[in-house]
């Protein structure tokens, strides 16, 4: 890949840094250091371009440093601005993937998160946990922030409603022998044809919907069971109801408040822009970013109006749909999500597009007011060329706040 055709800005450079750092912007964005010959020598995000790109090119200090003296091999630097941290690793994500295919992730600011695959509609469904999106249909639920999370999550949808634990059992039906589940009575044992794969089917099914988030109705009507049982004193079969409900509760925990189908992965985006008064939207539709065009704080009530009619409009995914840059777009914004009130800036779901005077109040403190909260997750995220590998020296200079 070409890299001008990535970058908006280019310099070339020669003397002294002091003599040409000046006309580097002091506000932040991703860059690329490349020598004679337009090669990468280094790719990296920073908050403020000037300040990191003299720290690089500057001769290191001595020996024991061990920083490769990139200013004899570099000849040209190539920058594209961003203005938060969140457009930064979108930018610097795009462009590696582009320039160093094989390694990209390796660098970005953001790693995996997880997600747990159904198909209830198949003979023998299970639930499978995976960090990719799968193209086969059925439902893909998530985000987790981390694999035990979705294995527990999954753990408790086969406790809640008895589902087998024993795949490699089941796959034998209907001449499996029966596991212990199936003695304890926490299993109907299809495996063995004590009861039908329709049925089963139609029980994954009931588990993958709860597991959506259609919990409310039916821990409810386990709320009323156990109530009935209680006022009969059936307090046996009262106490068992009461362990599940407390069992569901589990998934109102922290690792499972983004869980959805992913194809509802739907959030609005609402960064710093250039300038102090610059806000700058972003599209999350089923996983898809879309970055929106800039506007003054002062006409946000208008604006807001227009992006939240977006976000309620039926995505268009690309025409060549690429599952793989979808997956990495949800692991993005994921990344910030779970960060909570750390994150910069507004990540708005759907429950809140609509009443646009309960966040627009928050813009001022959440977004423009976010300078000393928006520094890089990463410290600094680099990537090369052959020519030099990555260094991040011991005791690097903090990259100042960006503008």
């Amino acid at each position: 890949m070409d890299p001008a055709a990535l970058f908006e800005h280019c310099l070339d450079i020669e003397g002294d840094v002091a003599a040409w750092s000046k006309r580097l912007p002091g506000g932040g964005g991703v860059y690329a250091l490349l020598d004679d010959q337009d090669r990468l020598v280094l790719l990296s995000g920073a908050e403020s371009l000037r300040r990191a790109v003299t720290f690089r090119l500057n001769p290191p200090p001595d020996a024991s440093r061990k920083r490769a003296d990139l200013r004899a091999v570099v000849r040209r630097i190539r920058w594209q601005r961003t203005y938060s941290a969140f457009e930064t690793a979108f930018e610097f994500h795009r462009i590696s993937r582009l320039l160093m295919p094989d390694r990209y992730m390796e660098m970005c600011a953001f790693g995996p998160c997880w997600f747990v695959h159904a198909k209830p509609a198949d003979r023998l469904p299970r639930l499978i946990v995976a960090k990719s999106l799968k193209t086969d249909g059925g439902v893909q639920l998530g985000p987790f922030p981390t694999k035990a999370a979705a294995d527990r999550f999954v753990a408790i949808l086969e406790d809640l409603f008895d589902l087998c634990r024993c795949f490699n059992v089941l796959e034998r039906a209907p001449r499996g022998e029966p596991c212990v589940y199936h003695q304890m009575g926490r299993c109907a044992a299809p495996c063995a044809g004590h009861s039908s794969l329709e049925t089963y089917r139609a029980l994954f099914a009931g588990a993958v919907e709860f597991g959506a988030g259609a919990w409310q109705e039916e821990t409810e009507r386990w709320a009323q069971q156990m109530r009935r049982h209680a006022a009969r004193q059936e307090y046996e079969q009262a106490n068992r109801i009461k362990q599940r409900i407390q069992r569901a509760d589990e998934l109102r925990g922290e690792n499972y408040r983004f869980v959805r189908p992913l194809d509802q992965f739907n959030y609005l985006v609402i960064q710093r822009g250039e300038g102090t008064s610059h806000l700058r939207p972003f599209f999350v539709r089923r996983g898809w970013i879309e970055r929106g065009a800039s506007t003054r704080r002062n006409e946000l009530p208008i604006t807001a109006q227009t992006w939240v009619r977006l976000m309620q409009s039926a995505p268009q995914p690309p025409h060549d749909p690429d599952e793989e840059l979808r997956t990495e777009w949800i692991w993005l914004v994921s990344h910030y999500l779970f960060q909570g009130d750390r994150a910069p800036g507004l990540f708005l779901g759907p429950d809140r597009w609509p009443v646009t005077d309960s966040w627009i109040g928050c813009v001022e403190e959440r977004v423009l007011r976010t300078r000393s909260q928006s520094r890089m997750d990463w410290s600094p995220v680099e990537g090369s060329s052959p020519l030099h590998p990555p260094q991040h020296p011991p005791g690097a200079p903090p990259a100042p706040e960006a503008s």
